[in-house]
């Protein structure tokens, strides 16, 4: 299995909001919640926290995290995250007498990052042969630019959305590449693979805003209706509990159904694709093994 180590770059200067690394979202500090995906991610033999500051290092430690202390020259805002990620990788290679042979950034400001998601990304970029790995998101947009003064379309022409070339935008969340592309200047090697994030943990958080969005996804409920519809019990209820889940707007919802009652099922199925911004799932039989609604 590839030697891949994990390092989490933790500055203590945050200025869009103080402290943020420390600051408890969804009841625990922000960057215990990139540690954990870390320690259950099945791809990632070890991981790292870089930081100059030590109360970042203490909650660190508490959650589970070896702790590198950043040299003071590489802990300014101005410094790029090359050189940091640079000498946690080249100190830990000495200190340990070894030598990895993937290196992944992960970010503690991109708390709703899965370890799944981590998992499915390295393996990507192992599987695909290529140097370097970035996470992104689908952006495929018309947009504008300016310049010389002037305002100007990116794209050649105007056309419907379907019909544009994708267009990505990093998240920042993951950045993997192979051991020998990280320098003090790159963590780029030639061949490039683009990780299209599921959108919900591509959340980086820089603004308030942001925390808001993150803190109301960490807390989604999980909200389950019982409910069966046939011909002898009718479809009474199953009309009530579909009243009451289109005013459920932040919280998971799931329907579990008996499979064998297919009256209940038909009516359900085309109901529940309308639901947003969150679908909910549909479940069926003792087993609640899932039905796919689009079947």
């Amino acid at each position: 299995m590839a030697k891949v180590l994990a390092v989490i770059p933790a500055r203590g200067g945050s200025k869009g909001i103080p402290r943020k690394n420390v600051r408890l979202l969804a009841g625990k500090p922000l960057i215990a919640h990139i540690i954990s995906a870390a320690k259950a991610s099945h791809q990632i033999s070890e991981f790292v926290v870089t930081t100059e500051d030590e109360e970042i290092a203490q909650v660190a430690r508490t959650y589970g995290a070896h702790v590198l202390n950043r040299p003071p020259e590489l802990a300014d805002d101005t410094i790029p995250l090359d050189p940091v990620i640079h000498h946690a990788v080249t100190y830990l290679e000495r200190k340990e007498d070894k030598r990895y042979d993937y290196v992944i950034t992960l970010q503690p400001t991109s708390p709703l990052l899965s370890s799944e998601t981590i998992d499915t990304a390295m393996k990507q970029l192992i599987e695909s042969g290529a140097d370097t790995l970035i996470a992104v998101t689908d952006e495929t947009h018309l947009y504008w630019v300016k310049k010389e003064g002037q305002y100007r379309m990116l794209q050649e022409k105007r056309v419907n959305r379907q019909l544009l070339d994708p267009m990505f935008k990093e998240t920042g969340a993951i950045l993997a590449t192979k051991r020998e592309f990280v320098t003090a200047d790159s963590r780029f090697g030639e061949t490039i693979q683009l990780f299209e994030m599921p959108r919900e943990e591509s959340i980086d958080i820089d603004t308030y805003r942001d925390w808001w969005i993150a803190e109301k996804l960490l807390n989604q409920k999980h909200i389950v209706f019982r409910v069966d519809g046939d011909r002898t019990i009718g479809l009474g209820h199953i009309y009530r509990t579909l009243t009451l889940a289109h005013q459920i707007l932040d919280h998971q919802v799931i329907f579990l159904i008996d499979k064998h009652r297919k009256m209940g099922l038909e009516r359900l199925q085309p109901t529940i694709m309308t639901f947003k911004p969150f679908r909910p799932k549909l479940k069926c039989g003792k087993s609640l093994a899932k039905f796919n609604p689009t079947s």
